[in-house]
């Protein structure tokens, strides 16, 4: 059975890593977004790695050596002293997550506890997460996943608490 895993690539080697990983036939996604770069003569939009040093190939078990194998590669990230595997509704979540948030800059941070959320609606509604900050009209909500979230700033019409909501 293949699953999601996450592997732990040189540095700004990402994109290569991901496309050598798609030459060798694995299915892989390494996470980028559109960011518009200013050089001292043009404005250029440039494909940017939304998580650094990250990048998510789907593998059996028995392949992972040979991923491993693949220049740029160094290891995979371990989660409880094990491999880190991603469902298949976190990556789809994560894909759809960076689909509708295009113009928005994503921040990748550790995980901080907070108040527990469910969004009702918007391009993360059914999803839960921690709240890390609220002003009048959003807060800023963690969504968990391998040790680091990914914030995205809800309106808080869209958000509720969680029937078992902890705060800390």
């Amino acid at each position: 059975m293949k699953n999601w895993y996450v592997i732990y690539t040189k540095p700004r080697s990402e994109k290569k890593t991901a496309e050598l990983l798609e030459r060798e036939g694995f299915e892989v996604y390494c996470p980028v977004q559109k960011q518009l770069r200013q050089w001292s003569d043009r404005k250029k939009w440039v494909d940017m790695v939304v998580i650094p040093s990250y990048v998510f190939v789907k593998c059996e078990e028995k392949a992972r050596h040979q991923v491993l194998q693949t220049p740029g590669a160094m290891n995979f990230v371990y989660w409880l002293k094990k491999p880190a595997v991603v469902r298949d509704e976190e990556m789809i979540a994560l894909q759809h997550f960076l689909d509708n948030h295009h113009e928005d800059k994503i921040e990748v941070v550790s995980i901080r506890p907070g108040m527990t959320i469910e969004i009702e609606s918007g391009a993360l509604g059914g999803k839960s997460g921690k709240v890390v900050s609220v002003n009048k009209k959003q807060a800023r909500v963690e969504i968990e996943g391998l040790g680091i979230a990914l914030i995205a700033n809800v309106k808080r019409s869209n958000i509720r608490p969680s029937k078992t909501s902890t705060t800390e």
